[in-house]
């Protein structure tokens, strides 16, 4: 979110954590660099070490949707934002989902998982280029899920 944030990378991924959120989910968002000039600059259009535009956009939304105290995000020299380093340590001991940019995570609420909610899942793992998914069904009799892997993930569009 703060590496690029813009519009539709902010809208996705917001629906996630207010969705799990809106699930009962205790949820946090912890994103850091990637390597140098890996935040994007939505002023001056360019990639920067410089994460403040970031930050500054990332820390009012999560605010506006109850979250303001659920994020951190570690830029370019290890430096934290938000949550401090001891408050991420303490909180990836109790964390029972750990989600990063590895697996995709479909939640699903219905009596029985059909075709076009594996199609669905599919969709979101070629567009994304993430090759594994977990599609979770809590409204069945009994929990469902299961693991999807996508082998072709790393195609060119």
């Amino acid at each position: 979110m703060v590496r690029y944030p813009l519009g539709g990378s902010l809208s996705w991924q917001l629906q996630y954590l207010t969705g799990l959120k809106d699930l009962g989910h205790d949820v946090y968002c912890l994103e850091k660099y990637v390597h140098t000039d890996s935040c994007y600059d939505p002023v001056d259009q360019v990639m920067t070490n410089d994460c403040s535009n970031g930050i500054k956009i990332v820390s009012g939304l999560l605010q506006r949707f109850g979250l303001a105290d659920k994020w951190c995000f570690v830029g370019y020299g290890e430096e934290y934002y938000g949550l401090s380093k001891n408050e991420i340590t303490k909180l990836f001991k109790r964390a029972d989902l750990f989600i990063e940019n590895q697996l995709i995570v479909e939640l699903k609420a219905v009596r029985a998982v059909v075709d076009e909610h594996v199609a669905q899942l599919l969709g979101y793992l070629r567009a994304s280029r993430i090759e594994h998914g977990l599609l979770v069904n809590f409204g069945a009799p009994k929990f469902q899920i299961k693991k999807y892997i996508l082998n072709d993930a790393s195609h060119d569009f």
